[in-house]
């Protein structure tokens, strides 16, 4: 048998070297998924643990009944059929959607936070002081809109008063 040629000499060469990296780019990709899994089950984990599920129906109750009585005003003859189809269609697509809307809310989180991250975060939602949170959290954010909206009226106010003493000031004199 003779040598072999200098093109199978470079195939092999190549193949040394390519094989390795292509392995540890599977093997990249194979963690990364793995990651990734790990991090959605963090973060579906987190969206349950935030009341995500609660939520997303508390505020499908609350809009409903809104976008029906909008509709109503829009289309004032609607009649009653109608309005139950229509109702019961919102409702049903809604409810549909929420496993949809709740993944992606949890593929959010997946892209932002550590697996860890996440796991801390659900434990602490799970805590006393995480259901108090989210128990007060809409009247702490209207209270937090209220402390905003003064505050910027006090800054409008001092500031139209510096105006104001500034266009009362004599002009200066010139000579």
């Amino acid at each position: 048998m003779g040598l072999p040629s200098g093109h199978s000499i470079r195939t092999a060469v190549v193949a040394m070297l390519l094989v390795p990296i292509l392995i540890s780019s599977a093997f990249a990709e194979t963690l990364s998924k793995r990651d990734m899994d790990a991090r959605m089950t963090a973060a579906t984990d987190l969206v349950d643990a935030m009341g995500g599920r609660e939520s997303i129906v508390e505020q499908i109750n609350r809009v409903i009944p809104l976008q029906m009585l909008a509709l109503q005003k829009q289309f004032p003859t609607m009649t009653v059929e109608s309005h139950r189809i229509i109702e019961n269609s919102l409702r049903e697509e809604f409810m549909n959607g929420v496993d949809m809307l709740l993944g992606r809310i949890a593929g959010t989180y997946a892209h932002r936070f550590t697996t860890d991250e996440m796991r801390s975060m659900a434990h602490f939602n799970r805590s006393d002081a995480g259901r108090k949170l989210r128990e007060q959290s809409d009247d702490l954010q209207r209270e937090l809109r209220e402390i905003s909206a003064k505050w910027g009226e006090e800054i409008a106010k001092r500031v139209g008063e510096r105006l104001q003493e500034q266009m009362n000031k004599p002009p200066p004199l010139t000579s």
